[in-house]
């Protein structure tokens, strides 16, 4: 009676185990709900810090053009110091630049090195500058000298009184856009330093 009761347990034991191997575990409905729910919420919170990285990274890209730019400024004022380029502020769509007028890449040309003028392209320039005018940056001094060829001098005793405080080139338009109803311009300087320049914005 014992060896039928042993032989019995230990079918009883082989069927919970063939039961066992046959129906394997797996998630439940709730349980599915619950992992697709934390990764709606991992998702959610990591796509805008990677948008504000990418951001970031073109923001430092756009600091680097100015900044070589600066460097060829720096160049071209090196061997030209008594006067200053006497270029159109922002170049005319389709090369549409008066023939008496030139642009502020065609006059820092002969003093570029290994540049091309991609540097010259903001890389949050999604309103067609460089495509349409070949420069997300505009000739901050070209203002007064297009009006004036006689401020050249005024702007040149500024540079040396004054360099860091005298914008060279500035971005075309408002490409990083910011809070608080500022109009933020990554900006290079005659020092060539690179800096934000602000201006307000009406709303």
């Amino acid at each position: 009676m014992a060896a039928l009761n042993h032989s019995m347990a230990s079918f009883k034991n082989r069927s919970r185990n063939m039961k066992a191997i046959k129906q394997p575990a797996g998630f439940t409905l709730i349980e599915l709900l619950v992992v697709i729910s934390i990764i709606t919420l991992l998702m959610g919170i990591a796509l805008p810090a990677l948008k504000m990285a990418c951001k970031s990274a073109r923001t430092t890209q756009c600091a680097s053009n100015l900044k070589n730019i600066g460097t060829i400024w720096a160049i071209y004022c090196d061997q030209n110091p008594n006067t200053m380029p006497k270029a159109v502020s922002l170049p005319s769509p389709i090369h549409a630049t008066p023939p008496d007028e030139i642009s502020i890449i065609d006059a820092l040309r002969p003093y570029m090195n290994s540049q091309t003028t991609a540097i010259y392209e903001c890389p949050d320039d999604e309103l067609g500058y460089y495509v349409n005018r070949h420069s997300s940056y505009e000739y901050l001094p070209g203002l007064a000298i297009t009006f004036d060829p006689d401020n050249i001098p005024k702007l040149v005793a500024l540079s040396r009184r004054s360099p860091q405080s005298l914008p060279v080139l500035t971005d075309a338009a408002k490409f990083h856009p910011a809070p608080n109803n500022v109009d933020p311009r990554q900006t290079v300087y005659h020092d060539t330093h690179v800096d934000w320049l602000f201006a307000s914005v009406t709303p």
